[in-house]
């Protein structure tokens, strides 16, 4: 296997393969690793490539004993799929579909994070021409419709973000918060939100929502949380739609400094497409999504050491 690492740092990738999709020749793993990084070493690959009927893929997410995978087709939509068979490298649907409709109506055309803790209560993210709607929903209730009718607990503005919404849970300072940032090329910050203080309004930017905000490097498509390290991962395009990027934020440290823009990241010189989601499915494995609307999902292994 051929390695391209820059050799001047402690390196987050000790090895790593570019994803291979499905029926196809495996390309040259290139990998570039920014010069200040002195993050945790990570090792990927081979991944195996699939196509997810999701329209533009947006983001994936474990919940519970499934993985979810969401997109912007006709209407914004998730598909489930069996957790056990990703952890193994196979991708195998549940044959359920949830489209985020209201009496017909896409409430979330162009979903951007889904989370939760218990599984019973989800917080989805949606964000259409850079505004984004942070939804609760009774999960149980949207999956026995397929649909959002019936589901919608409470819906929010995110109007503190600088370009849309991308909800995810994070541990700080002992507390579950929601983590978000920005899709923007400037004024990018990661923001923690008291969940059940947002709940209660109908704005992010309502007095005691916002716990913590911290600038950030630009184009973050999605967040992942590892508890087992306390680092908030950022799923970045290197430029404004385009290529992969993971920068591997410690929270606490990047939050009591005041900036995260020298957090450690890797990028992939190839794939080229562009990165939207990323989850770590336990068991050593990894799932990515990008916005092709074929070979958008890849399965493979991740180890953080």
């Amino acid at each position: 296997m051929k390695m391209s690492l820059r050799p001047t740092v402690a390196a987050i990738f000790a090895a790593i393969c570019m994803p291979m999709l499905a029926m196809q020749d495996a390309a040259t793993p290139t990998a570039t690793i920014d010069e200040h990084t002195t993050g945790p070493a990570v090792a990927l690959g081979p991944f195996t490539g699939y196509t997810v009927d999701v329209g533009a893929g947006q983001g994936v997410s474990v919940i519970g004993e499934h993985l979810y995978i969401y997109g912007d087709a006709d209407t914004g939509i998730i598909r489930e799929y069996e957790l056990d068979a990703a952890r193994r490298g196979d991708l195998v649907p549940t044959g359920r579909v949830l489209r985020l409709t209201v009496d017909g109506e896409d409430v979330a055309a162009h979903p951007t994070g889904l989370t939760s803790l218990d599984g019973r209560t989800v917080i989805l993210g949606d964000t259409v021409a850079g505004v984004g709607q942070i939804f609760w929903l009774d999960w149980d209730a949207a999956w026995e419709r397929g649909t959002l009718d019936g589901a919608i607990l409470h819906r929010a503005l995110d109007d503190a973000a600088v370009n849309g919404t991308r909800p995810h849970y994070a541990r700080y300072q002992n507390r579950w918060l929601l983590a978000t940032s920005d899709y923007g090329s400037e004024g990018n910050a990661i923001r923690l939100y008291d969940p059940k203080r947002l709940r209660a309004v109908e704005n992010t930017s309502a007095d005691g929502v916002l716990v913590a905000s911290v600038p950030c490097t630009p184009y973050v498509q999605n967040v992942h949380w590892l508890d087992e390290t306390g680092t908030l991962v950022l799923i970045q395009n290197q430029v404004a739609g385009l290529r992969y990027r993971f920068t591997f934020v410690a929270l606490e440290e990047a939050i009591a400094a005041g900036d995260a823009r020298d957090a450690p990241f890797v990028d992939l010189d190839e794939p080229t497409d562009e990165l939207e989601g990323f989850a770590t499915l336990g068991g050593g494995m990894c799932v990515m999504t990008s916005a092709m609307r074929e070979h958008n999902v890849w399965i493979g292994m991740i180890r953080f050491r």
